[in-house]
């Protein structure tokens, strides 16, 4: 991190290694749609429930594509040509 008026934070490594499924899980934790996608969650109807296969391909899904989504994608997409560069430095 640095300070001052063109301070933030840097990544360590580059963001085109960092996929977005990396920082949802470095913040929320395990990630699932609903308790029976997460690890070691479930709910009480889980047993019989006619929606639960649905869920969990979706899931899957959504997974699959947060995984192949990079930090760098994101930033690419979303901001202008000088916060970009500034976003996708990192410190060696």
């Amino acid at each position: 991190s640095s300070r001052g008026k063109d301070g933030g934070y840097q990544l360590a490594i580059p963001a085109s290694s960092i996929n977005t499924r990396q920082v949802i899980e470095a913040i929320e934790g395990s990630s699932g749609l609903s308790a029976c996608t997460r690890p070691g969650e479930s709910c009480d109807k889980s047993h019989n429930c006619s929606v639960k296969a649905g869920i969990e391909q979706l899931n899957a899904r959504l997974l699959g594509f947060f995984e192949q989504t990079t930090i760098s994608e994101l930033v690419t997409q979303a901001f202008r040509p000088d916060v970009k560069a500034k976003a996708l430095s990192y410190k060696d």
